[in-house]
């Protein structure tokens, strides 16, 4: 398994064991905090929280017509099973923005850790203008 970070990823605490990540049936796991990071994301932030699990699925925050996945897709943890779906998802669909593709709709084992171990800096976007 491997960590995925946006360029604006900071971390603000460290990461638990790769054990740990082991221990989990999610495959693609957020550990960003949804600050400023995504859509709605007090709402995301706050669904998290009231989660008493160490690893959850991804909050539902809109209708299910909407792509719902990790916030922001700045950093998250992706085992080698969920990079096998999302290269499928991608092979499928065809190559759509990851925040669209890489949706609790299309890949069902997508997760977050309760605690949050980075937070966007807040950056401009090396993708748009």
């Amino acid at each position: 398994m491997i960590c995925i970070l946006e360029h604006d990823a900071r971390f603000i605490r460290k990461l638990p064991s790769d054990r740990t990540f082991n221990e989990t049936n999610y495959e693609i796991i957020g550990i960003n905090d949804p600050s400023m990071a995504t859509r709605k994301s007090k709402l995301y932030h706050d669904k998290i929280l009231e989660g008493t699990q160490f690893f959850q699925p991804v909050p539902t925050i809109d209708e299910f017509n909407v792509p719902q996945g990790l916030a922001g897709n700045s950093a998250y943890v992706i085992k080698p099973e969920g990079a096998k779906k999302l290269l499928q998802a991608a092979k499928e669909h065809g190559m759509w923005p990851n925040d669209a593709l890489m949706c609790k709709q299309i890949i069902p084992t997508l997760g977050v850790t309760r605690n949050f171990y980075t937070r966007v800096q807040g950056l401009r976007s090396t993708t748009t203008l």
